[in-house]
């Protein structure tokens, strides 16, 4: 076998190799996105400091690794979050939508947020029946529970 021309000294040659790394351009950014993107994050600071105090230290950490990862809605990395952290981060989203639709003018882009946003509030409904549901459920339990305990 011929070893490649760009071989890295200690690395074995035959293995494939990493993918040259994507130079980020120095794009500057526009006042107008400067703009969008603090609101967004101001909103999302909103939301995050609401919830915040009402969650577990673990969960707090499984929250803040999520976020600085840069997972997405619908990942396995989401899927497998407790409830609540989705509806934290789908509300976080649904916020980041609104701005974004109330500062787009290209109708194209405003349907495609609509339909994002649309789809998220779907998630987001999905999670708090299944939170009803669990409730429910865990009531009923309790209930056959007591009376059994009565008989």
């Amino acid at each position: 076998m011929k070893i490649p021309k760009n071989y890295i000294p200690g690395t074995n040659p035959y293995k494939s190799l990493p993918k040259k790394p994507i130079i980020e351009s120095n794009k500057k950014i526009s006042k107008k996105q400067e703009k969008i993107n603090s609101e967004i994050m101001s909103s999302q600071e909103r939301i995050l400091k609401l919830y915040m105090k009402r969650l577990q230290k673990k969960e707090q950490m499984m929250l803040q690794n999520f976020l600085m990862e840069g997972h997405k809605v619908g990942s396995k990395i989401f899927n497998n979050l407790p409830k609540n952290l989705k509806e934290i981060i789908t509300i976080m989203n649904i916020e980041s939508l609104k701005v974004l639709l109330k500062n787009t003018k290209n109708p194209i882009k405003k349907l495609y947020i609509k339909f994002s946003n649309w789809t998220l509030n779907k998630l987001f409904k999905s999670l708090d029946n299944s939170n009803i549901n669990q409730n429910k459920k865990m009531s009923k339990k309790n209930t056959k529970e007591q009376k059994t305990k009565n008989k």
